[in-house]
């Protein structure tokens, strides 16, 4: 989950003890809110280690949080949900072990298949074969994932301090501190200074054109890029001004305190269908006993 702390502070939710109010994340009504307000109760299940923080209560908020040990716990709640739990219901469960050991070791690692294989073996042992018929009926199961991920070699990352046309142009915090990059290594969001918007975007393009798409962020959001529709009244503000977008499986970042980002093999938010076609998979699930 996100921590909710300052950048190179340790620790979970530090930032409400500097008065920052949790509710910036998250302004809209959850799925689990909506299902509520229609009398169909929700139920997330989750590792152990989520279950603090403002950011999984806000982000869940109307549903019952059901922590979970480990994924054969996980498999064995979410079976009892079904046999036992209250009917309409929606039962959502997420599972991080997948994404985990692509991040570390690449989504076409053998550490990453051997993820999958577990899953797909806890799914079959310890939720199909032992779940009772009669409990499944009227049950329709869904399996999708938030993203996808491509490889990419930790050493070929573009770290951006490293290029003062660009920095010298950062817009300033209220506090007059340079507003450093932001978003992940595969989407960048800057923010500039108004009247050097177009010079910062050329000097970008001179620099990284074969290696990137350079784009102004209002160009981009009404061209589509982000989705169809009105864009909320904080967009801009979240998304900057000028958005880099790296081509193939290249990276670029602006070096934090902790440094952990140039280690990842494998990472998402980029444009290649790899990253952002994911499947999904529906049956009643009775079909699959």
């Amino acid at each position: 989950p996100l921590p909710f702390t300052g950048l190179g502070d340790k620790g979970l939710d530090l930032l409400l003890k500097d008065g920052v109010n949790p509710a910036l994340i998250l302004k809209s009504e959850t799925v689990y809110q909506r299902l509520a307000g229609r009398g169909v109760p929700s139920f997330a299940f989750i590792r152990e280690a989520f279950k603090q923080g403002v950011y999984t209560h806000l982000t869940h908020a109307g549903s019952t949080l059901v922590p979970c040990g480990d994924l054969t716990d996980l498999m064995g709640r979410l079976r009892s949900a079904v046999e036992t739990g209250p009917s309409p219901a929606y039962l959502y469960a997420y599972w991080d072990g997948v994404d985990s050991a692509a991040h570390a070791d690449g989504p076409a690692s053998e550490g990453c298949a051997a993820a999958i294989a577990r899953f797909c073996d806890q799914f079959q042992r310890e939720f199909l074969d032992r779940l009772d018929p009669e409990s499944a009926k009227d049950v329709v199961l869904m399996i999708t994932a938030d993203h996808g991920h491509i490889e990419v070699e930790p050493s070929d990352i573009v770290f951006l301090d490293r290029f003062p046309n660009l920095t010298s142009r950062f817009a300033k915090s209220p506090a007059g501190k340079p507003i450093t990059p932001w978003g992940s290594p595969r989407v960048v969001f800057l923010a500039v200074e108004e009247k050097e918007l177009d010079a910062a975007q050329a000097a970008l393009q001179k620099k990284f054109g074969a290696q990137a798409w350079i784009l102004k962020t209002a160009e981009a959001t009404r061209d589509g890029l982000f989705g169809p529709g009105e864009s909320h009244p904080e967009w801009r503000h979240r998304a900057g001004n000028l958005v880099l977008l790296p081509r193939e499986n290249g990276t670029f970042w602006y070096p934090y305190a902790d440094g952990a980002i140039g280690t990842l093999k494998g990472l998402h938010g980029g444009l290649t269908p790899d990253e952002m076609l994911i499947p999904l998979a529906a049956a009643d699930l009775p079909a699959l006993l």
